[in-house]
């Protein structure tokens, strides 16, 4: 069996059940993520000594697990997960302990801070990037299609396949907008391919059933913020692709999104997070839970009190 199918093997059921097998032998805080890449981001911001972290190997896993220790009642367990689309289908009603990004996901906060402009100023040509207003705001945009298609997938229910995503093929090289065909044929490709990985059914889609749907989200868009439409793999990858030559002269072994995405997380530090929403809530429920603690101090043994007076 792959690694992928045996992935998908694991439920909700699952983690719970390791997640108390973990609190018999452990008495500390026990924060549940959703997958592999989360766990090198929150790791950083986690008293190891005091927090352990399990992956749940999905959005619905980490979900699951929480409702079924919440009905058990096991204490100092709690959950972080993407806010994905919650924030434009509106946010679900959540228990105490299950908290959400900022953005979309966790890669679009490391975006958002500071960290992204210690980035520009550390790869990024002064040149370059001297004709954008804002070079944020110029990524944001070039995103939002990939976003709009991720979006209509999901209201859809079409079940797209995005890991995987060759931004190369999507977009011009000169100017990293994004080609609407290229996207949709390119993405259909790796669905296709998918099913046959799996060996599921293969379903009626086309490249035609696809745009509709696209076309019809465009259509029915509201004021969407780009936090909450954009995917931080999106908009890492398309500023990758832009530090080749847009912005920069990067060469492709240097410029590509697995690279960037590790350097967004090692540029991204604790004082960039403890300006969050997210470790915000965090400190609440550390209040709340005393006997429990997740996150690391700051070197004078405090939070950043500015921004989280309560």
């Amino acid at each position: 069996m792959g690694v992928v199918a045996m992935l998908e093997t694991i439920t909700g059921e699952i983690i719970a059940t390791e997640i108390e097998m973990t609190r018999a032998a452990f008495t500390g805080a026990i924060m549940v993520i959703e997958g592999n890449n989360d766990e090198k981001f929150y790791k950083k911001f986690v008293d190891k000594n005091l927090c352990h972290i399990v992956v749940a190997h999905g959005k619905h896993n980490a979900l699951q697990s929480i409702e079924i220790l919440n009905s058990n009642k096991l204490p100092g367990v709690l959950a972080i997960v993407d806010s994905d689309f919650w924030r434009i289908e509106g946010l679900p009603e959540l228990p105490g302990n299950i908290f959400i990004t900022d953005t979309h996901d966790s890669e679009g906060m490391v975006f958002c801070s500071e960290a992204f402009d210690r980035i520009v100023k550390e790869y990024c040509s002064k040149r370059k990037i001297s004709k954008y207003d804002n070079l944020r705001y110029f990524i944001y945009d070039k995103s939002r299609p990939i976003g709009y298609l991720r979006l209509a997938s999901h209201q859809s229910k079409l079940g797209l396949v995005f890991n995987d995503l060759d931004y190369k093929k999507i977009t011009d090289k000169g100017t990293i907008s994004v080609n609407i065909d290229s996207l949709v044929n390119h993405i259909l490709h790796l669905t296709k391919e998918n099913m046959k990985r799996q060996a599921v059914r293969q379903v009626d889609l086309s490249s035609k059933t696809i745009l509709n749907s696209y076309n019809k989200t465009i259509r029915g868009k509201g004021q969407y913020d780009d936090k909450d439409l954009c995917s931080g793999h999106d908009i890492i990858g398309l500023f990758a692709r832009g530090l080749r030559k847009l912005f920069s002269s990067l060469q492709a072994t240097i410029a590509n999104k697995e690279n960037i995405e590790k350097i967004f997380r090692l540029t991204y530090d604790l004082n960039d997070f403890l300006n969050t929403e997210l470790s915000a809530s965090i400190v609440r429920w550390e209040q709340n839970n005393p006997k429990y603690k997740i996150l690391k101090t700051m070197k004078n043994g405090n939070y950043c009190e500015q921004m989280h007076a309560l």
